[in-house]
Order: C-alpha cells, then sequence, then structure tokens
C-alpha cells in the first residue's frame, strides 16, 4: 500500500499546481470560495480549495483514505517536488497491505508506523 507523508517541518499540503492537476487528470472537484465548498461536498468525497491565497486538498470526513487514495499518490508520484505545497515536502512511502498502521506528526514531519498493542 502507498501513503502520503510529509517529511519536513511545516505540514502536509498539496501545490496548486497538484490541485489543478488532480482537476484535470482525475475529475477531483475544485472549489474556489469556503461557501461553495461547505455547500457542496459530500461525505468520502475527494475535494481541493483553491484560490488566489490559499490552495488545500483532502477527503472530507477520512484522513487516512486521503493518504491512501491513488489520485493523491499518483499526483505525487508525477509531479516530484512540484506537487509540494508551501510548507511541505512530500513523499510516497509503501509499506505492506496487511500492515496496520498510523501517521504521527512532529511539528509536521510525518513518520508511518506499525500499530502494536499497548497496555
Amino acid at each position: 500500500m502507498k501513503i502520503a507523508v510529509n517529511k519536513c517541518f511545516g505540514g502536509f499540503g498539496l501545490s496548486g499546481e497538484a490541485i489543478r492537476f488532480l482537476e484535470a487528470n482525475h475529475g477531483v472537484k475544485i472549489y474556489k470560495s469556503w461557501k461553495d465548498l461547505e455547500d457542496n461536498k459530500k461525505e468520502g468525497e475527494l475535494w481541493g480549495l483553491e484560490d488566489n491565497s490559499y490552495s488545500s486538498i483532502t477527503m472530507y470526513s477520512n484522513a487516512e483514505e486521503f493518504r491512501t487514495d491513488k489520485r493523491v499518490v499518483n499526483v505525487i508520484e508525477k509531479l516530484g517536488k512540484a506537487a509540494n505545497g508551501r510548507c511541505a515536502g512530500l513523499k510516497v512511502i509503501e509499506i505492506p497491505d496487511e500492515i496496520q498502521y498510523e501517521i504521527s506528526d512532529y511539528d509536521g514531519i510525518e513518520t508511518i508506523h506499525e500499530l502494536h498493542q499497548s497496555w
């Protein structure tokens, strides 16, 4: 399984170029304002927001599905550094499909950890 993570201080985010790539190549809906987005988004839908000062993309209600979404992984692999948002250094990590995992974050730098039992 491929998982998109951020590997630098800052936070996960896609560039405007990456968001436009998703719109053009994968049919992802891009909204131009928060109001339009709030009025139209649906549970489980991959959506983006882009205006002159801000760009963002996520999957409404499910961060894990977003990070493993083939469209998101594809844009990061295709565009490389050009996919990085303003404070991001995105990378695709591949782990075995059967592994249960969690993403941990330290000041924006994300790592993938296999889940273990703890008491």
